[in-house]
């Protein structure tokens, strides 16, 4: 800097380490100002560093940027502390992709995401989570990850306390319950993919979930793979084939667009049941026929 020059956004404070100097940015705005503090930081994140931020900032930086990859862990774990050595080294090249990569070891943070297990990576997609179940270890296959799910037209995998999130953050979502180890699964969700792309013009978020306990309150766990859609926090069960792909997407834009009666389990009545004031229920033969 030239002598006479003003210093706008930020100025180098010293951090002494072992006797030796390091510089770092120090924000110099107005802290009150959300937008520009976000902003800057995002410029600060053009580094081969993962950025370690707190709950508010990571809701933030999910919300107004599409793409942001998040390592949850938990602090002075020695597994987590290995496997961030390893994903510093993909940082540079998340950035060339507008992917946005943070970690974060915020308990309020953890707990608000749906965190289950540590260390985890989730990759937000338009503020929609994708957990990430392969070798936190192996940097290569979590960059191609990373950019598989900005490109492709994969659907997110969530956890229970995700999905109850989703469903009372959006006004229409798709969940496929399913179970990966089977191939009647793996089938339908093959099927299934090639319509995700549409349901996002539609703006209806598509997820899937493997988890039995929670198939199981909805009623399915008998009858996995099954879709469940949900407006406006009620759920509606698909009863028809879940690999003719073209008749689900029809099925659930009419769900969206028109005022239709939701289809439910039992589990699920007595949750309504027990959720709502009044619940009006209309039995059809079927289900008169087993009572």
């Amino acid at each position: 800097m030239l002598a006479g020059e003003k210093e706008e956004e930020s100025s180098p404070g010293p951090l002494s380490a072992r006797g030796v100097e390091v510089l770092f940015p120090v924000y110099a705005g107005d802290l009150t100002k959300e937008e520009e503090v976000i902003e800057w930081l995002l410029h600060q994140m053009k580094s081969d560093a993962i950025e370690e931020v707190s709950d508010k900032i990571l809701d933030s930086l999910i919300e107004k940027h599409p793409h942001v990859a998040v390592l949850f862990y938990k602090e002075n774990d020695k597994k987590a502390e290995k496997i961030l050595v390893e994903l510093e080294n993909i940082d540079d090249e998340a950035d060339e992709h507008d992917i946005v990569f943070l970690k974060t070891n915020d308990p309020e943070a953890i707990e608000k995401h749906g965190i289950e297990t540590l260390p985890k990576l989730v990759f937000y997609d338009n503020e929609i989570p994708n957990l990430y179940d392969g070798d936190l270890m192996d940097e290569d296959k979590v960059l191609a990850w990373f950019i598989k799910q900005k490109e492709s037209e994969e659907i997110e995998e969530i956890t229970e306390k995700m999905l109850f999130e989703l469903v009372d953050e959006n006004p229409f979502l798709v969940v496929l319950f399913y179970d990966k180890d089977h191939k009647g699964s793996a089938d339908v969700l093959a099927e299934l993919e090639n319509i995700d792309d549409d349901l996002d013009k539609h703006k209806v978020p598509f997820v899937k979930i493997d988890d039995d306990s929670v198939a199981k309150d909805f009623g399915i766990l008998d009858e996995l793979p099954a879709l469940v859609y949900f407006e406006d926090k009620i759920p509606n069960v698909y009863e028809g084939n879940l690999k003719d792909e073209e008749d689900v997407l029809k099925w659930i834009l009419k769900q969206k667009s028109e005022d239709t009666i939701e289809e439910v389990t039992e589990e699920i009545l007595e949750m309504l049941i027990r959720q709502k004031e009044y619940v009006m229920v209309f039995f059809g033969a079927s289900n008169l026929a087993e009572r």
